[in-house]
Parts: structure tokens; C-alpha cells; sequence
């Protein structure tokens, strides 16, 4: 990789971090919220979604699925699989999907 790609792919990488730290801050700070969770689709750039969200401090919660997509669930310490699974949420659990997740 040139140079110039490296040192562009570093900068994306800075920029998408402090965007990530700047909303989490904007919603504890303006809404209250304390507790987030993020739901990262096998279908992407799963290896840097979940390298941003491990920086953030967010925690690997398991595998699942969201509106039928599979993927890879993340939240804050808080947060565990029973709130998840509460009436009406959009995530469900599949342990089935394990192996997709290493």
C-alpha cells in the first residue's frame, strides 16, 4: 500500500473514532443516555467496525440477528442479553451464528 493510502486510511480511522466519541458524549450529555449498544452486520467491514467499538469501550454481547440480518452485538458494560431479549426489541439472540462471529 503506497504511502499516501496508509497515511489516509490512518486519518479515517482517527476521524471515525472521535465521531464515535463525540455522539456517544452528545447523547449521554443531551438525552441521559448511559447505556448504548451497536449492532455490527456480517455483510461489512465487520474487522473495523468492531476495532472502533473495542476502542469506544463497548463489549462483544454475543451473536444475533436485527430485522433478519445477521451480525455481532455490542454494548456498554450495563447492558446484558435480558434487556435485549425484553418484549419489542429488534434483536434476537441466535447461538447458532457463533462460528460467523470469530
Amino acid at each position: 500500500m503506497p504511502i499516501e493510502s496508509t497515511r489516509a486510511a490512518n486519518i479515517v480511522k482517527e476521524n471515525a473514532t472521535e465521531a464515535a466519541r463525540a455522539l456517544l458524549q452528545f447523547a449521554e450529555q443531551k438525552y441521559g443516555l448511559t447505556e448504548v449498544f451497536a449492532f455490527v452486520h456480517f455483510n461489512g467491514c465487520i474487522g473495523a467496525a468492531r476495532a472502533l467499538l473495542d476502542k469506544l469501550g463497548l463489549q462483544d454481547k454475543g451473536v444475533g440477528r436485527r430485522y433478519g440480518l445477521a451480525g455481532v452485538i455490542y454494548a456498554t458494560s450495563m447492558m446484558n442479553k435480558e434487556i435485549f431479549m425484553a418484549q419489542g426489541s429488534p434483536i434476537q439472540y441466535d447461538e447458532n451464528l457463533m462460528d460467523l462471529a470469530a
